[in-house]
């Protein structure tokens, strides 16, 4: 796993492998979502008969996290008190697979969370490099201190 600082949208881009060990690349922005303050989530799961259903919610980031595996399809945000404001998505699948995730929710995300929400990305790089910073279901932060990573190898890299 390798985590690169993207300068063309401000945020990172993380290099992985699946759990099929096929290389992965995702996005992760940076909206400086603060794990204390309430925003407005619009979110998209899809219920076992297979239809799309859209949430609006006002709650705290961490409460993002709590979905049945393979459910939730899409998060997006905005500040509360700018209705005007755009909302911008901060959590997207496609296959089984994150393409893209926000800071704010990777750092209040547990292993766990990230297995039910993407199980088809957690593979043996993801489990090693848990275990070799002592990530583990009672410390948020699957990709630990994202900042600290950046272009630092990681575990396992593959890159293809």
């Amino acid at each position: 796993m390798k985590i690169e600082k993207n300068t063309t949208f401000g945020g990172y881009s993380a290099h992985l492998t699946t759990a099929n060990d096929k290389p992965h690349y995702m996005n992760i922005t940076d909206y400086r979502i603060d794990a204390d303050t309430n925003y407005q989530f619009r979110y998209v799961t899809k219920c076992a008969a297979g239809f799309m259903v859209i949430n609006d919610s006002t709650c705290k980031i961490g409460r993002m996290t709590n979905f049945r595996k393979s459910t939730l399809q899409t998060i997006q945000f905005r500040h509360t008190g700018m209705p005007a404001a755009p909302w911008l998505t901060i959590f997207a699948v496609k296959g089984g697979k994150m393409v893209t995730c926000d800071k704010g929710l990777l750092d209040v995300m547990i292993p766990n969370d990230f297995h039910n929400l993407c199980p088809k990305m957690v593979g043996a790089d993801l489990f090693n490099f848990w275990r070799a910073n002592d990530i583990t279901n009672a410390t948020p932060g699957v990709f630990g201190d994202i900042e600290a990573q950046v272009n630092k190898p990681m575990t396992v890299q593959v890159v293809g």
